[in-house]
């Protein structure tokens, strides 16, 4: 049998990934509904309420544009993010409206299959090291690079595969509510869509991201356990417990040189797309989280092809 397909088998196979793909449809259905409980129609009323706030807000915000365009000592581009952009749309309270949330909701689904790629690639390899399984499979195939190759690859490519399908039902269920008991907005525009799309492939790209690294520790370690360990320890030493103590002893300064050193400012950089006013650059995101992938898949390829696995 080919190895790929083998390894497909066993992933597709393993309840472990039977049961996160179950808790995302349960995470789906459960954002729906809290959608539908808090959604309506706009009213009349409403609309004249969001008109109105939304020529308060323009009036405030022109205001603001003006000031920065008449300060010397600002740069006329840094005052583009201050032009007036408000719109009926975003005071509409208590009704869901597609165009203007709906890339929240897509950063909310990319944090949930940022966990799932990260979970179910650790365990397809996790799992059989620490149980001794994957000796049987090195008895048929004797090439550990092909064999962990392989495994890493099916991995990815079944987080891929999820992810595509999870962001088209995602994007298609909150279009229909929006329609149905929301307000759609102005989607007309191919812009929306292109820098929609845009937010999505990150998105997916990103839970790719943290399957590899995943795949990665779990090889290294050589247990589930280990990934999951280190994913925790991280976030409460370090981005937590460090970020903390950094912002209490005001070490740095400057928000751009503190922020550098703590992942997750660079995985807000990525997904906004663009440069942060006060995180890491997407060039220098982009650039470090290829680094941390491409150094953590050498390091496990290293190690299985090293160590004792018997």
């Amino acid at each position: 049998m080919n190895l790929i397909l083998a390894e497909m088998s066993r992933l597709l196979s393993r309840r472990f990934a039977q049961l996160m793909i179950l808790l995302l449809i349960v995470t789906f259905i459960l954002t729906v509904l809290v959608v539908l409980g808090k959604s309506k129609q706009p009213t009349e009323d409403m609309w004249i309420v969001a008109r109105s706030a939304a020529a308060s807000a323009a009036r405030e915000q022109q205001q603001d544009y003006n000031a920065c365009l008449n300060n010397p000592t600002r740069p006329t581009a840094s005052c583009e993010s201050l032009k007036p952009r408000a719109v009926p749309e975003e005071y509409l309270y208590g009704v869901f409206t597609f165009a203007h949330e709906i890339k929240n909701l897509i950063y909310f689904l990319t944090a949930f299959l940022a966990l799932f790629g990260f979970l179910v690639a650790a365990s397809s390899i996790g799992s059989e090291l620490h149980s001794g399984s994957v000796v049987n499979l090195l008895l048929w195939r004797p090439n550990r690079t092909a064999v962990l190759g392989a495994k890493l690859g099916v991995a990815l490519g079944f987080v891929a595969v999820v992810s595509v399908v999870f962001t088209l039902v995602y994007i298609g269920t909150f279009y229909g509510l929006a329609a149905w008991v929301g307000w759609v907005g102005h989607t007309e525009d191919r812009g929306f869509w292109i820098d929609l799309i845009l937010v999505c492939m990150r998105g997916i790209t990103l839970a790719l991201v943290l399957s590899a690294i995943g795949f990665a520790i779990a090889t290294i370690g050589r247990h589930t356990a280990a990934a999951l360990g280190s994913l925790i320890g991280y976030i409460i030493v370090w981005e937590l417990g460090a970020r903390l103590i950094v912002e209490t002893l005001n070490v740095d300064n400057s928000n751009t040189s503190r922020d550098q050193w703590f992942l997750a400012s660079h995985v807000i950089a990525w997904m906004s797309g663009r440069d942060g006013y006060s995180l890491t650059t997407f060039a220098d995101a982009t650039m470090t989280l290829a680094v941390i992938v491409a150094a953590l898949t050498a390091l496990a390829f290293i190690s299985f092809r090293r160590r004792d696995i018997t």
